[in-house]
């Protein structure tokens, strides 16, 4: 797999948690294309990391650095 081109894909009703550390008023529990696509925005907008977290287990599945 290159991790340049490619992406583990999800299923579109996973539930993700969207974790924001500089704007933690706008994290929250998303589906999976709205996690990520919120993700890549909060980003750039706050120039910080955002970890995105399986709602179920804790475990976080990527970190967005889009800066």
């Amino acid at each position: 797999m290159n991790n340049e081109t490619e992406t583990m894909r999800l299923n579109p009703n996973t539930r993700i948690d969207v974790m924001c550390h500089a704007a933690p008023w706008e994290g929250g529990t998303y589906d999976a294309d709205r996690a990520v696509d919120l993700a890549y925005s909060l980003s750039e907008e706050y120039q910080c990391d955002v970890d995105l977290r399986y709602n179920s287990t804790g475990i976080i599945f990527q970190t967005v650095s889009n800066y």
